[in-house]
């Protein structure tokens, strides 16, 4: 039973642990980072021209004020054109987006394109319907994608981790074979370094630890193990594990230090106060 080797980790560590990889905190990085440009550029991408197509109704508009954005594409600046229209005894107003149309002047007619079902989605034809064009958003939000697949990758080992720290039998594993991958972290490679080891069940077990600091599963003859008695291809060496963990004795975990702890969850915090300020806002 898990519960019968139950080990107490302690709170900075369980942090430590499970956001100390690599992979974990340049994924939460790019979240943190992308996020900014995901809510910035998102709310200003026009999505409403998927609405509108070459056989959606049109009509005549009256400009009533152009006005230059804070927005820039390709280096030109983006102006915005609000217009006035009638349709069906219904007076409607509209905001369309594009760079500077010298041939247009407050007072204009434009001719306008709208959704027959939903008319206040409009836009004049040849413009968009927001600052920047919909590729924009699905631009910028391909950072915060990569960071979600790190940072899931990265969790998923550091979960392994505690739990092996919370419930693992302890072992000792040899070194079969390193071999580099076309990976690299901070300019280092990446090695798939197999390691094999004797589980309770008297069982022969293999496990690939992978790396970029090979050297700390080669210090010693044989590396310590922790693997899950139930299932012992649950398994990881305690130098692969993120901040390598220390044991005072079989049951106790050393503490990490708190400066080291909170240095690991300022990017999930900066994520979360992003969040908040944006809720906030919105």
């Amino acid at each position: 039973m898990l519960q019968d080797n139950y080990r107490t980790v302690p709170l900075s560590t369980y942090f430590s642990v499970l956001l100390g990889d690599v992979m974990t905190q340049v994924g939460l990085g790019l979240i943190a980072f992308g996020y900014i440009f995901v809510v910035a550029f998102t709310g200003k991408a026009d999505f409403d021209s998927f609405a509108l197509s070459s056989n959606s109704p049109t009509t005549q508009a009256i400009l009533t004020k152009i006005a230059a954005t804070n927005s820039k594409v390709n280096k030109q600046r983006i102006y915005a054109y609000s217009y006035t229209f009638s349709l069906q005894g219904q007076r409607l107003n509209g905001t369309s987006y594009e760079t500077n149309r010298e041939d247009l002047k407050e007072g204009s007619n434009v001719t306008i394109q709208y959704v027959a079902d939903s008319p206040h989605i409009s836009c004049i034809v040849g413009m968009r319907n927001a600052e920047f064009p919909a590729w924009v958003a699905l631009v910028v939000i391909i950072f915060p994608i990569i960071g979600l697949i790190l940072a899931y990758l990265g969790f998923k080992k550091g979960f392994l981790a505690v739990r092996l720290l919370k419930y693992g039998e302890f072992t000792r594993g040899k070194l079969l074979n390193s071999v580099p991958t076309a990976s690299k972290v901070n300019g280092r490679a990446v090695y798939d370094m197999t390691f094999e080891f004797t589980a309770k069940d008297r069982q022969t077990y293999q496990i690939i630890a992978k790396t970029h600091q090979p050297e700390l599963l080669q210090d010693e003859e044989t590396e310590s193990i922790l693997y899950l008695s139930e299932n012992p291809k649950k398994a990881m060496t305690l130098d692969e594990m993120p901040t390598c963990p220390r044991f005072i004795n079989s049951r106790e975990i050393e503490t990490s230090p708190t400066s080291k702890t909170l240095l690991y969850l300022l990017s999930t915090m900066i994520i979360l106060l992003e969040v908040l300020v944006t809720w906030l806002l919105w």
